[in-house]
């Protein structure tokens, strides 16, 4: 049976551009994302969950006007296993009020991911969903601007304060802005709408002043895979040696004592990169965090302790109430074999699928395994499972992975 067009249903007297009205939304929602969900007071944070409902009720109406055609598809497959198996941890977990909060938060990022995903596939608006994280990230950008003022902010990072601690994690800053960074970057040099690298020096900039490492290395990461798969063939050999002098250019300019606090904090990771120095307090709290994650997964391998619970891991190790600082590790951890793997084959699925594809210079492709390999940077030193930024950027890799129909590599 056809599906009645919009234009003849009941909804379309109620909302007649409901197309133009979602993607309205989705814009002012990603805004939502990078602006109020960094916040860190719960009373701030609520209002992008409100508007989370906006979104759900208009793609729910399009779902309605669709009969539903295609909702079964990849993502609510893989990532609604995923979701399955945090919730069902609750029946195993050592401390069930955190299982059931972290599982319930993924749940409910999984039924607006979901939508957003029937809505865009639907749709072939990939490319506007890309956009609109990426004009999320700007309006982080700028609300950071606008919160110290350029003097302010310089003024910060030269007394050596690292910088969005003040309504954020500085962490969580860098790195949502380094999203941002290397997305003007892509749009700068892949699409040639040049005036996005002062979008991305100037987001780039920011980072520093957050005095993040693992945002600095998504950096390298980033710029490493925007060089390598800028040419094709031989021409690519080329492009190594320019990534590595924009890397000496942008150690350098590190030794500007705007810069210093940045500077110490990446010679001290060299240093015991390379096995050239002690650690440090930091560096050596998340050694034993690693440890004993990784005890913990030893003696519960498959199903883990339950999702959320490094906890009572991290109690009984140091004392202290906390996560394991590696999302390999916390899901390894909590959610055992099986959680790491339901969660990580979205992630190998997708490698797999835009690897080719980007060597032979496909932009789609190219920007999807930039940013999904530096959300695997990212999480070497966070807990990203059930963080929405990094679950919108898995949404939007498999969004343009079906769209886009690329091969699996052979």
């Amino acid at each position: 049976m056809a599906n009645k067009p919009y234009s003849d249903s009941f909804f379309s007297k109620i909302i007649p551009d409901l197309n133009k009205v979602i993607d309205a939304v989705i814009y002012v929602y990603m805004g939502f994302v990078f602006v109020i969900s960094m916040n860190l007071d719960p009373e701030i944070k609520k209002y992008s969950n409100v508007f989370a409902l906006v979104i759900m009720a208009l793609i729910g109406i399009y779902v309605l006007t669709n009969r539903f055609e295609g909702i079964i598809n990849r993502f609510n497959i893989m990532f609604g296993l995923y979701t399955a198996y945090c919730l069902l941890t609750i029946l195993w977990s050592a401390d069930r009020s955190i299982t059931i909060e972290r599982s319930t938060t993924v749940l409910k990022i999984f039924i607006v991911c979901a939508l957003i995903y029937y809505y865009i596939t639907k749709e072939n608006k990939t490319a506007m969903l890309l956009n609109a994280i990426y004009i999320g990230g700007l309006s982080l950008l700028v609300f950071t601007i606008v919160y110290y003022g350029p003097k302010g902010y310089i003024e910060g990072m030269l007394s050596g304060k690292r910088m969005g601690y003040d309504f954020a994690d500085a962490n969580d800053l860098g790195m949502a802005l380094m999203y941002t960074s290397i997305i003007g970057l892509y749009y700068t040099f892949y699409e040639k709408k040049w005036w996005n690298i002062f979008v991305s020096a100037a987001a780039a900039f920011a980072v520093i002043g957050t005095g993040s490492r693992v945002a600095i290395l998504m950096f390298v990461a980033g710029v490493f895979l925007l060089f390598l798969f800028f040419q094709t063939g031989k021409k690519r050999l080329l492009c190594i040696p320019g990534f590595f002098v924009v890397v000496g250019i942008g150690y350098a300019v590190l030794h500007l004592p705007m810069f210093a606090g940045m500077l110490h904090r990446i010679d001290n990771m060299l240093a015991h990169l390379l096995g050239k120095a002690g650690y440090d307090s930091s560096t050596n709290t998340r050694i034993i965090m690693i440890k004993a994650g990784f005890e913990q997964f030893l003696k519960t391998p498959i199903f883990g302790l339950g999702i959320g619970t490094s906890n009572v891991i991290m109690m009984k190790a140091m004392n202290i109430e906390t996560y394991l600082h590696n999302n390999y590790i916390e899901l390894l951890a909590c959610s055992g074999i099986v959680g790491f793997s339901l969660f990580y084959s979205m992630h190998a699925y997708i490698i797999a699928k835009t690897i080719k594809p980007a060597f032979r210079r496909n932009n789609d492709a190219i920007i999807v395994i930039t940013l999904l390999i530096m959300s695997l940077v990212q999480e070497m030193t966070n807990v990203d499972y059930y963080e929405k930024i990094p679950l919108i950027l898995l949404m939007f890799s498999l969004c343009s992975v079906q769209q886009h129909k690329f091969e699996f590599s052979r």
